[in-house]
């Protein structure tokens, strides 16, 4: 009776360990199922340090502090979004949408140094020069080009009309993590091609330069991939950073020759808002 006895409650016991074991399993695969389903958004509310604390109480992933819009970039379950848009401390939630370069084709090959539109003179840059003797064109002043990156190694936009070098600071925002970098580099094409419009120092076969501004400083912010597509997030992140080092560089101009499709009224939009607190 007693070895009975024991046999059972062993066979319980195991039922149960593999009970308890299944139960771990399949929690384990809903968690995964619930992370798979977080998607990417722009949280805005009193503050980002506000916001990032209710992020990460209804369940969400702070990914970025955008403190410039009262915001962070977060990724968020379905159930979080609607929890989170009920709370008062919450002023919008923006899907983290695409951003791409602003590209209109106009032609499959453009000749070596000679544009489809002269930018100076269409401007009237190339009057200022003349009339100002070429001493206004752009030396002293930092222009941060927010976009796909610009390839350092073209000596016109490596130089300034002067021979001196520029070009000397690169912030990559490709990823969660901001990069520092040295090594500008520009894997799709359209912020070396911006770029040359501000800045070109070439002399072209008018024998004026290529650049509206050639004597420019140039720091490449980079928020565009090698297709040239990015995200809400990375661009606010970039210019914010422009934002909280125009100081320390001089930066005067900022450039974002970007489009997405429209989510809400312009005033509403969380990259206009970065962009209208930029010039604020």
């Amino acid at each position: 009776m007693k070895q009975k006895i024991v046999y059972r409650t062993f066979s319980l016991l195991l039922i149960v360990i593999v009970l308890l074991t299944s139960t771990v399993w399949l929690l384990s695969k809903v968690n995964t199922a619930d992370q798979a389903t977080m998607h990417s958004y722009i949280v805005q509310g009193n503050s980002a340090a506000e916001v990032a604390a209710l992020v990460e109480a209804y369940g969400g992933e702070v990914t970025s502090e955008l403190s410039l819009i009262n915001g962070v970039g977060a990724l968020l379950p379905a159930e979080a979004v609607s929890r989170l848009s009920a709370n008062p401390d919450v002023t919008q939630i923006t899907p983290n949408a695409a951003v791409q370069a602003a590209v209109q084709q106009t032609s499959d090959v453009i000749p070596a140094n000679q544009p489809t539109a002269d930018f100076a003179d269409v401007i009237g840059a190339d009057f200022v020069w003349s009339e100002s003797g070429n001493t206004i064109t752009g030396e002293g002043i930092t222009v941060a080009v927010v976009d796909s990156g610009i390839d350092s190694q073209l000596p016109s936009l490596n130089k300034d009309a002067n021979n001196n070098d520029r070009l000397n600071l690169g912030m990559v925002f490709l990823t969660e993590t901001m990069t520092l970098t040295n090594r500008i580099f520009d894997d799709n094409g359209h912020g070396t091609h911006i770029a040359g419009i501000i800045g070109s120092s070439q002399v072209g076969d008018d024998g004026e330069w290529n650049g509206v501004a050639p004597n420019v400083d140039i720091i490449s912010i980079q928020v565009l991939g090698e297709e040239g597509w990015g995200t809400y997030e990375n661009v606010i992140r970039g210019i914010q950073w422009v934002v909280a080092h125009k100081e320390t560089y001089n930066i005067r101009v900022m450039n974002l020759s970007l489009v997405a499709t429209p989510q809400s009224p312009y005033w509403a939009d969380p990259m206009n808002q970065a962009v209208m607190q930029a010039w604020a």
